[in-house]
């Protein structure tokens, strides 16, 4: 072979990525267990009960351990921890984040300040530096978490309570702040700083106590803003609500705030977390107002205008919601005659379309993912499974757990012939909502079909092609994970499977479901199995 080929042959070469530690140790537990339930099935030792006690004994201690693996994996260290220590550096960087704070230039000496901490984490002065430059750049998160850990640092450091109780003043939480202040004038009597900081304190209490009585008024009367139906700045209403809380925490009965967080939790689309809220309130017409708004948007169009009866005479806001959600609720009423007369299945999903497009998915996604159903319905009754899949998808992707979409999607894919798709949909199903009715006989049903209709007898994509659910590439599917995941997540996923459909678990039920469990389990364990060779060849 001559050097030039030699050199060719070189850069074709792919190196094997080395796990760290912690996934080595993963993928050692998974050989082992793997090894042992070999030994078993050679020794003919499978069915003797003491051995297949054991074995489950082995499988929850290895459950244990990859789940503190996980948990040792995403634990996050401090920021600071990254550095190396050095005292005398530190107090350089110190002394130039002081200079940058005196020339105004308050991004930089936060810069400075946070390189002194990671030089010398323990200096309750270096953070305390870097909160009152965050206090500069109006980052009173910031600033509060620097200023608490300065005062873990050093308990007896006055200028860490001053700073946190200045923070907490800029976050709205005045009842906080003021117990940071007293606690420096209880440590240095008649600090001016601690004193101005009470004064500052009382005053935005009494500031709060006026809008208050303010904000009850508007509510009383439903004078505060229409929330918009337009598209939302999802990420700004949720800044929005974190500050709101936190005003909350010291004020839990300011009004303003808490119609505020109400709006905001409807804004983003936590309906569930926003009704619940909302019975909160006091009684009035903005209540009914912000009630009626998160139960439309939800998609309870009919509960959100049995609401609004009583008060759209006397309000404007409400009267013209009330207008909005009658027009909608016309619309849905035409839909659904659509539905009910057979051969005009396309015009209900024309109209779902139209509807759909009027609307903002980001300000109604419970609406939105009502009408996604009702068109994937359409679509089944028409016989358009693959659309009605893509509709239901789509549901899912804006909300995972959606119930509905989670049911409608596993009769689809049982309609497709995609009955692995349907097998994992209703594990999905199962961990989302285990009460369903009727749940396990369908999951022992799509365990059957799996089944029947391995080995490339199984549709993935009707009316497109098919698909052999034979080898690697099915054995991913059936325990749902995706391709190319590390071999410890496909451990986690093959345990949890096979803690449902190990037959020991169906000891005590039919024989029927005896049996369906014996063969799901045997699925189970042939994909685990395959994967698992795929990996070592």
């Amino acid at each position: 072979m001559t050097g030039e080929s030699q050199v060719q042959a070189d850069d074709s070469f792919t190196p094997v990525t080395i796990p760290d530690l912690g996934e080595a140790g993963s993928v050692w537990r998974c050989e082992k267990l793997k090894d042992f339930e070999r030994q078993m099935r050679m020794l003919g030792l499978e069915n003797e009960p003491e051995f297949k006690a054991l074995q489950r004994k082995i499988e929850e201690y290895t459950v244990e351990l990859e789940d503190l693996w996980e948990k040792q994996r995403n634990c996050e260290a401090k920021w600071w921890q990254d550095g190396e220590y050095d005292a005398q550096r530190a107090d350089g960087c110190n002394d130039a984040g002081m200079e940058w704070y005196a020339a105004k230039n308050w991004p930089e000496a936060f810069a400075s300040f946070s390189e002194a901490i990671r030089l010398h984490p323990r200096s309750a002065v270096y953070h305390s530096n870097r909160s009152m430059a965050a206090l500069k750049m109006k980052q009173y998160d910031v600033a509060l978490e620097d200023a608490m850990h300065s005062i873990e640092m050093d308990d007896m450091y006055c200028k860490g309570y001053i700073r946190a109780g200045k923070a907490c003043l800029g976050l709205g939480d005045p009842e906080r702040a003021k117990g940071y202040f007293q606690h420096a004038l209880d440590m240095v009597p008649g600090s001016k700083a601690a004193l101005a900081g009470l004064d500052d304190a009382h005053r935005m209490k009494e500031q709060f106590s006026e809008e208050d009585d303010f904000h009850q008024r508007l509510a009383d009367e439903g004078g505060r803003p229409a929330l918009s139906r337009d598209d939302v700045d999802v990420e700004s209403v949720s800044l929005t609500l974190v500050s709101v809380e936190e005003i909350l925490k010291s004020n839990p009965r300011l009004e303003s705030a808490m119609y505020h967080k109400a709006e905001c939790l409807v804004l983003i689309g936590r309906y569930k977390e926003a009704l619940l809220f909302i019975d909160t309130l006091r009684s009035g017409v903005e209540r009914s107002y912000i009630l009626a708004e998160g139960l439309w948007r939800s998609g309870r169009v009919e509960d959100a205008l049995e609401v609004l009866q009583e008060f759209v005479v006397r309000n404007e806001k409400c009267l013209d919601l009330k207008t909005y959600i009658e027009r909608l609720q016309r619309d849905i009423d035409i839909i659904q005659r659509y539905m009910d007369e057979e051969g005009e299945y396309g015009q209900a999903v024309l109209r779902c379309s139209e509807l759909l497009e009027s609307l903002s998915m980001s300000a109604c996604s419970g609406l939105y993912r009502r009408l996604l159903r009702m068109r994937a319905d359409a679509h089944c009754c028409r016989g358009s499974w693959l659309d009605a899949k893509t509709d239901l998808n789509l549901a899912l992707s804006i909300y995972e757990e959606d119930v509905d979409a989670l049911r409608s999607k596993a009769d689809v894919l049982k309609q497709m012939g995609a009955y692995t798709e349907y097998f994992l949909s209703l594990q999905r199903l199962k961990t989302v909502s285990p009460n369903v009715p009727g749940l396990s006989a369908l999951i022992m049903d799509a365990a059957r079909l799996s089944l029947k209709y391995k080995d490339g007898e199984s549709m993935n994509y009707a009316d497109t092609q098919t698909k052999t659910a034979s080898g690697p590439a099915a054995a991913f599917d059936v325990l749902g994970v995706s391709h190319g995941v590390p071999l410890s997540d496909v451990r986690k996923a093959y345990l949890k499977l096979a803690a449902t459909w190990h037959p020991d678990k169906w000891s005590s039920g039919t024989d029927d479901e005896l049996k369906n469990a014996e063969e799901t389990f045997k699925v189970i364990q042939k994909a685990y199995n395959d994967i698992c060779d795929s990996m070592f060849l």
